[in-house]
């Protein structure tokens, strides 16, 4: 097995390849019932070769105030929130009124919306929770509706990376934010 290993990685395949090969073997050989262990599960002998991934440079704030006065206003309040909380594009696409606790100052990400699978809540910064509420009155926060309506993850995105390229920054995603929020708050000495 690591004899293939070696031959694949030398043939120059990505590494989420040679995995996979060695998944489809694994489950061949379990499917064929060895009598001896299946070498393909030996995680003595099978390692896979490293991968250089890129190190991650999460935008300054600078970029993305730059970005913001750039964006289109329907952009402009999910950026900043995607700032503050740290929150996936998905999970603020999906966001309801049923999740928003006002009087606490706080949203819940359910468990059916997060990559995760598991639910938790998002305090939110007073300025920007108030900000957020104002649009939309009372009478019309249906539990159903979404806090933001007019945004989506795929026009988010493409906004974000088109006022980038307008602003002369390096480009961002909206994840991107979220790596920036995990590292101001583990600087900040969260764990």
């Amino acid at each position: 097995m690591a004899a293939l290993i070696c031959e694949l990685s030398e043939a120059g395949k990505a590494r989420q390849t040679i995995r996979k090969t060695v998944t489809v073997l694994s489950m061949v050989f379990d499917f064929a019932g060895l009598e001896a262990a299946n070498p393909a599960r030996d995680r003595v002998r099978v390692r896979l070769p490293r991968e250089d991934r890129a190190e991650i440079q999460p935008s300054t704030a600078a970029h993305v105030e730059a970005v913001h006065r750039l964006l289109a206003p329907d952009y402009r309040l999910p950026l900043l929130v995607l700032d503050a909380t740290g929150m996936r594009v998905g999970e603020l696409e999906r966001l309801s009124w049923g999740d928003v606790d006002e009087s606490r100052g706080r949203w819940r990400i359910s468990r059916t919306v997060a990559k995760t699978g598991y639910g938790r809540w998002v305090s939110v910064a007073p300025e920007l929770f108030v900000v957020v509420l104002e649009p939309c009155p009372r009478d019309d926060r249906h539990p159903d509706r979404r806090v933001f309506e007019h945004v989506s993850a795929d026009r988010l995105r493409t906004a974000i990376s088109r006022a980038c390229t307008a602003g002369g920054v390096p480009t961002f995603s909206p994840h991107d934010l979220r790596h920036r929020r995990i590292s101001l708050l583990h600087l900040g000495g969260v764990p």
